[in-house]
């Protein structure tokens, strides 16, 4: 069928031949590169881009971080929460200060029991549950001040009980003697 051509068609044939070989192997060996660069250059104004994005955000963080470092100073120390690092030392503390504050008072602490920490709300809260005894007039002066001092503690499943005391006839009532079993609640910073 060639031999039928005239040699201007023979050229022409020989000429779309060869655009095709041409176009075949642009497409197998150029085009496959010059997509690949195109992908990385892509690739690359993307990780430019976000690059700006991450140092802006790092000058921003910068100017920041005098805020931050006062913030921190100020949370730790803050008098309106327990100063401890762990809740192991938080929660003993805590039972210092209650302690202290009951003694005070002319009050007995006659047991306590730390309770498991729990999270709420950016805070650790710590709880303690106590057993205490005294006269009426002593224990509430001690969860008066308790509860209005620093840091801040909270009095929860408060049971009283009189003690069974003895009166004798003709004489004055005596004050009676209370037990008491509560909560007291603290909160602390959680640890960063």
């Amino acid at each position: 069928m060639i031999e039928k051509l005239n040699p201007r068609q023979r050229r022409l044939l020989a000429l779309a031949i060869l655009v095709l070989a041409l176009g075949a192997v642009f497409s197998l060996s150029v085009l496959p590169v010059l997509l690949a660069n195109q992908h990385y250059r892509d690739t690359i104004d993307g990780l430019e881009s976000r690059l700006q994005q991450l140092q802006r955000a790092a000058a921003i963080g910068d100017s920041l971080q005098p805020q931050y470092e006062q913030l921190k100073r100020w949370q730790t120390s803050d008098a309106h929460y327990l100063k401890s690092n762990s809740a192991a030392l938080a929660a003993a503390e805590l039972q210092r200060l209650v302690k202290r504050v009951i003694v005070s008072k002319n009050a007995e602490v006659v047991s306590t029991q730390i309770l498991t920490t729990q999270q709420e709300e950016g805070f650790d809260r710590v709880s303690l549950k106590v057993r205490i005894r005294g006269e009426l007039e002593n224990i509430v002066q001690a969860f008066h001040v308790l509860e209005t001092g620093e840091p801040f503690v909270f009095l929860d499943n408060v049971s009283v009980r009189a003690s069974r005391g003895r009166r004798l006839r003709g004489q004055a009532p005596t004050l009676q003697t209370m037990d008491i079993d509560m909560e007291l609640i603290a909160y602390m910073p959680i640890s960063s």
